[in-house]
């Protein structure tokens, strides 16, 4: 017949402790409690790392909320931002039929048929043909923009090449706007330290358009150019 032990001496717990312990068994004698007591401390040690392991879990995930909400705080900010720029552009589009007393009965032509690329170090167009219309219709067209999107040029965040690729934009959104099926042919250009726009007129030549200042500077590789708009670059990415 089983006996309970009522100390252990060099163990110290009481036999009742280790009967719960242990689902209400008897301990038959020392060895038997000290197996007991291993295996005691085995389970603590087990759950003291399981219970470590939770809590940098827990801390890992407080840091990853941290970070999502940063992030999704700074996608709000640039939503916001880019929905000003929206009702700015919204406020000031050209009205439609303004854009089509200067967009009626453009010619199609494709880039690479009518500019010498070799004199360029690098040229690129996104679509096959481009809507091209006379050299007035241009004027008006683009002088309407330039009213409306008056860039003003600020160092490094808003200079030559972000006032021309704004302003290429808009001519973009102004030919959609018009239900034109083609876009124009005008294209963002680059010297060696500035950038600008050009296009070509129905007489097949390429003007110089400086959007900053609303001013055709001349024609696309003529001579006696200033070297602010020597060509090396030209995109045509609507």
């Amino acid at each position: 017949m089983f006996h309970t032990i009522n100390k252990l001496d060099e163990y110290s717990m009481t036999d009742t402790f280790i009967q719960k312990l242990f689902c209400g068994g008897v301990i038959r004698d020392r060895d038997d409690a000290g197996k007991s007591l291993i295996a005691c401390k085995n389970m603590i040690m087990d759950f003291s790392i399981t219970y470590q392991t939770m809590v940098a879990k827990i801390d890992q995930l407080t840091q990853v909320n941290v970070s999502l909400k940063a992030a999704v705080e700074s996608w709000v900010k640039e939503a916001n931002a880019y929905k000003a720029q929206i009702e700015v552009l919204e406020k000031t589009a050209i009205p439609h039929n303004l854009i089509l007393e200067y967009l009626e009965d453009p010619i199609l032509y494709d880039v690479y048929d009518v500019l010498d690329t070799s004199k360029y170090q690098f040229v690129l167009a996104a679509d096959v043909e481009y809507n091209v219309f006379s050299y007035q219709q241009w004027g008006g067209l683009l002088g309407e923009v330039y009213s409306r999107v008056k860039a003003k040029w600020e160092t490094d965040i808003w200079d030559c090449d972000n006032v021309a690729e704004f302003m290429h934009a808009y001519i973009s959104q102004a030919m959609k706007d018009a239900g034109q099926k083609k876009q124009g042919m005008v294209g963002i250009a680059w010297s060696k330290s500035h950038a600008y726009l050009v296009f070509m007129a129905l007489d097949e030549k390429w003007y110089i358009y400086e959007p900053q200042t609303d001013v055709v500077v001349g024609g696309l590789g003529d001579d006696g150019l200033e070297e602010l708009y020597v060509t090396r670059l030209l995109l045509f990415i609507h």
